[in-house]
């Protein structure tokens, strides 16, 4: 058996393998080259028929471009890693839970349509005075009607600051 690495012209390592010598020669299609031997497509390139390491990878953002056989910053990628981040961060904030009046509540997305259509349910029933609502601990906490719509209002503005400031 025969390891061998195909690649195109650029350098760029399309696939790796081995097979029996006598097929050594057809793993190539057209346009591409072969050579005998071992690389690691994310870590190597080829450049005149011999395996060179890529180096080290400046940052997440970038891209080996085997056109020129250097790491370059993809600006596409780049902003698809900060909003991401920004959404890391601004899932870390909502995790932590809203703060009304010293009691921690959740606010993640269920826990702000249950918020919400618990103010429908209150709009439904003008006879019902009191809400209890479990707080991030467990404890029980108890609104009036009208503390229940306040702290509502104060979660959805809390939420929707959090979104347009990360």
């Amino acid at each position: 058996m025969k390891k061998f690495i195909v690649y195109n012209s650029d350098g760029k390592i399309l696939r790796r393998g081995s097979c029996p010598l006598s097929t050594f020669g057809q793993q190539a299609k057209p346009g591409e080259f072969i050579i005998e031997g071992e690389a690691n497509d994310a870590t190597d390139f080829i450049e005149g028929g011999l395996v060179k390491s890529k180096g080290l990878k400046p940052s997440e953002s970038h891209v080996f471009d085997h056109a020129s056989k250097n790491w370059v910053e993809d600006a596409v990628l780049k902003a698809q890693l900060a909003r991401s981040e920004k959404r890391s961060g601004r899932n870390q904030t909502i995790s932590q839970g809203y703060t009304y009046n010293g009691d921690v509540f959740q606010i993640d997305a269920s826990s702000r349509a249950n918020i919400a259509g618990k103010t429908v349910y209150l709009q439904e029933r003008p006879l019902v005075l009191t809400v209890n609502w479990k707080a991030l601990d467990n404890t029980v906490v108890s609104f009036t009607r009208a503390e229940f719509i306040d702290f509502a209002c104060a979660v959805s503005d809390y939420y929707e600051n959090i979104v347009l400031t990360s």
